[in-house]
């Protein structure tokens, strides 16, 4: 079973959970037909590991505390998504995209990607990636060849974790990126936010009602908070408008999915109905190191 796992994990796994009991009772077992994984390194479980890229991780140390060693997960042993998958009942972690089989899309893919970022140029200077909008493409070609039932991607857990890589390989890269040159930091920002809400969109129209956002990790902006100021500040405009029902021009569509937003650090976390179903869950706004 998952001994060792921190409180604060539990309660993130819990609140996705609760996005999915917030539109249909679940009974104890399996909580949901399929789990989707999309982000960049800290749910990267392995896709990285056919690119060409510096962000490869699949070699010792890392994967030393993980049954089966180096995978391509960014950490020694397990990351968030493999817990969330295992507490969620599903008989094994989901596999990575990269070499699944076509019949796995309806258990489940992960499609993230080390370095991937919302824009499409972020971490180009770390060699291939997969963009948050190359891991929806490989998506929706997935539950196509599939066949996956609109009435089942519906009861399916999404979890997305991206952000970080566009400001630390992106827009404080030196030298100087473009983007730096053509934005402020509040209009990357904005810029940012736009193009998540367009991608969260796409993801509604591919059937996801059940979607749990983690913010940027949060050993960026002590980073930032320590060392550079102004990369603090920036992060910071990123923030407020995290919540795609916030974001510019969002539709009444998209704000009727069941989103809950995380932190991979500190979180704070808010239930908006009933709490997991199979066992009783504190309610009360918690903060919490999520971090494994």
């Amino acid at each position: 079973m998952v001994e060792g796992v921190s409180k604060a994990l539990w309660i993130v796994v819990a609140t996705v959970f609760a996005v999915a009991a917030a539109v249909t009772p679940v009974a104890c077992g399996q909580q949901a037909p399929c789990y989707f994984v999309f982000g960049d390194s800290q749910f990267d479980n392995g896709n990285n590991n056919v690119l060409s890229t510096t962000a490869k991780v699949n070699y010792l140390p890392y994967g030393i505390d993980f049954p089966e060693g180096p995978t391509g997960r960014f950490s020694n042993g397990r990351n968030i998504p493999d817990v969330i998958a295992e507490l969620a009942g599903f008989n094994d972690s989901i596999p990575p995209f990269a070499g699944a089989s076509p019949g796995q899309a309806n258990i489940g893919l992960n499609y993230a990607s080390g370095g991937g970022g919302i824009r499409e140029e972020t971490s180009q200077n770390l060699g291939e990636r997969i963009s948050l909008r190359r891991q929806i493409n490989n998506h929706q070609r997935a539950i196509i060849n599939a066949a996956v039932p609109r009435r089942q991607l519906r009861q399916c857990l999404y979890t997305i974790n991206v952000g970080s890589n566009d400001y630390l390989n992106n827009y404080f890269l030196q030298p100087p990126t473009p983007a730096r040159s053509r934005y402020n930091p509040e209009q990357f920002a904005e810029s940012l936010i736009r193009l998540y809400n367009i991608y969260l969109k796409q993801l509604y129209l591919l059937g996801a009602r059940k979607v749990a956002l983690f913010e940027e990790n949060y050993k960026i902006h002590k980073l930032a908070k320590l060392k550079f100021w102004s990369l603090f500040s920036a992060i910071s405009q990123w923030h407020p408008h995290l919540d795609p029902c916030s974001a510019p021009n969002a539709t009444r569509s998209s704000c009727g999915q069941h989103f809950t937003c995380q932190t991979s650090h500190f979180c704070s976390i808010r239930f908006r109905r009933r709490a997991y179903k199979c066992g009783p869950i504190d309610t009360q706004e918690t903060y919490c190191c999520c971090r494994s």
